[in-house]
Formats: structure tokens, C-alpha cells, sequence
């Protein structure tokens, strides 16, 4: 599983990530926007799901590349932008204005820090 490579085994994931609106929820394959479903493929999923786990950080290509492909894998040299971009599109996410990712010139990308919903009503 894509998760696994990009975490590893000694760390303990937490299954659903809430972040403002959007949700993921690793475990049951599923990610909403609100009270839209959004179908992504596994590896749209992970990335996203790296990337919201490191709110408010920016995080490289490099690392990306390493996270979710490992370190030994060549790829193209756009790889990781096509994935942000079909993940903004798929988001509906402008990249002028971006909700969701924030593209740092020169550096690489940052999930946009957002409050987490609180687990439980006070």
C-alpha cells in the first residue's frame, strides 16, 4: 500500500484526517469535500493525504517523490506537478486562490493550514 511506503510501519497514521471541509479517510478509501464524494485513484489519495498530514509545511518535490515512490524510483521530472494538478482540478481548488494546495514558487507545495474539526461536540 502507497500509505505504508509513505509513513512507514513505525508510524501510527491517524485513519481520518478532517481539515476544514475536506476529509480523508484513509481506511475506507474514501475523500469529501463538504458533502461531495470525490473518486481519486490510490495514489491521488495518498498524496493528498501526505500532504494535509503536513499541514502548513512547505513540502518538496523531492519529498514527495521519496514519500510516494521511494527514493530509488526515477520519474519524470513534472511527475509530481501533473498529480498536484489532477488532485486541484479534481478539488476544484484555483490555483490563484487556492483553498486547499498552495504551490511555493521555487520550493514546492503546502497543504493550506486549517482548523481540525473537533472530535467530539462540546
Amino acid at each position: 500500500m502507497i500509505t505504508r511506503r509513505c509513513f512507514g510501519g513505525g508510524v501510527s497514521l491517524k485513519p481520518v484526517l478532517k481539515l476544514g471541509e475536506l476529509q480523508i479517510d484513509i481506511l475506507n478509501r474514501r475523500v469529501r469535500v463538504g458533502s461531495a464524494e470525490l473518486h481519486l485513484t490510490g495514489l491521488e489519495q495518498s498524496l493528498l493525504y501526505f500532504l494535509a498530514a503536513n499541514a502548513g509545511q512547505v513540502v518538496t518535490r523531492d519529498e514527495i517523490m521519496d514519500a510516494l515512490w521511494g527514493i530509488d524510483f526515477a520519474a519524470e521530472s513534472n511527475a509530481v506537478d501533473r498529480h498536484i494538478h489532477g488532485l486541484q482540478v479534481k478539488l476544484q481548488d484555483d490555483w490563484r486562490n487556492p483553498r486547499f494546495i498552495a504551490t511555493v514558487p521555487g520550493e514546492g507545495y503546502r497543504f493550506l493550514s486549517v482548523s481540525s474539526e473537533p472530535d467530539s461536540a462540546a
